[in-house]
């Protein structure tokens, strides 16, 4: 039984030809993921983003249900953005999503109301505060 011999240039063209393909196969599957935070929302919403640099905070003084005049969300999150930074991308994202900014750090969309509070913290993050509810 004889076996084929491989050149060492044909033998380097295959080694290289494989290398590119894992590389490129890589590369496709990073691109179709993309970065988590592109869909990342509020918990029990599908229509209040969190900024990218936004962490949770996962305590429990978390509250997420439904009543009869819609939801009651009441979450915290932490960012080391500048309030400023992250007051301006609610202002321009929200009214995107159907929410009509009424003043401040106030939204409302049919009959719920979205309301904001940023807090400075002493490790010069800010830790903001989402208060989804009805509106009375």
């Amino acid at each position: 039984m004889m076996f084929p011999i491989i050149s060492t240039m044909m033998y380097r063209k295959r080694l290289i030809f494989m290398v590119l393909f894992l590389a490129m196969t890589a590369l496709v599957g990073q691109t179709q993921a993309g970065p988590a935070y592109e869909s990342s929302f509020l918990p029990g919403t599908e229509d209040i983003p969190l900024h990218p640099s936004m962490t949770l905070v996962e305590d429990e003084s978390e509250l997420i249900f439904d009543v009869l005049g819609g939801r009651v969300i009441h979450l915290f999150a932490h960012s080391k953005a500048a309030p400023k930074t992250l007051g301006d991308f609610y202002k321009t994202t929200l009214p995107q999503l159907g929410w009509a900014h009424q003043g401040g750090l106030d939204f409302k969309r049919d009959q719920e109301q979205l309301h904001m509070t940023f807090t400075p913290l002493t490790n010069g993050a800010t830790q903001i505060s989402f208060k989804v509810e009805p509106v009375s």
